[in-house]
C-alpha cells in the first residue's frame, strides 16, 4: 500500500526542510501523516478505478504509489547530500543519534 514509502516521504522532507518544530515528536508525526496519506491516496485511486474494490485493484495501486514516492524520495536525496545519511539511518531505525533520556 506504500505506507513505508509515504512514511520516509514525511520524515525525508522535515528532514531535508530542517522542520523541528514539535521537537523530537517531528519525525514520527510526520512519518505517520506521510504514511497515512499515502495509503488514502492509493484507495481513492483504487476506488476510482475500480468500484468494487477488488483486493488486487487496492495492491496494485498501492505498489505503484510506493513506486511513486520512493521517486520523489530519490530525487529529494539526490539533491540534499548532507541529510541522506541520516534519512538513511531513520528508515533503517537506527538509534545512533538518540540520547538514553530520549529512549
Amino acid at each position: 500500500m506504500g505506507v513505508s514509502s509515504g512514511a520516509s516521504l514525511g520524515a525525508g522532507i522535515a528532514m531535508f526542510a530542517g522542520w523541528n518544530a514539535l521537537g523530537r515528536w517531528t519525525l514520527p508525526v510526520l512519518g505517520l501523516s506521510g504514511g497515512l496519506l499515502t495509503v488514502f491516496l492509493a484507495v481513492m485511486l483504487a476506488a476510482r478505478m475500480d468500484k468494487r474494490m477488488q483486493s488486487h485493484t487496492i495492491v496494485l495501486t498501492g505498489m505503484v504509489f510506493s513506486l511513486f514516492v520512493n521517486a520523489i524520495l530519490t530525487l529529494l536525496s539526490s539533491f540534499m547530500h548532507q541529510e541522506l545519511e541520516r534519512l538513511v539511518r531513520w528508515q533503517m531505525g537506527s538509534l545512533a543519534l538518540k540520547q538514553w533520556k530520549e529512549l
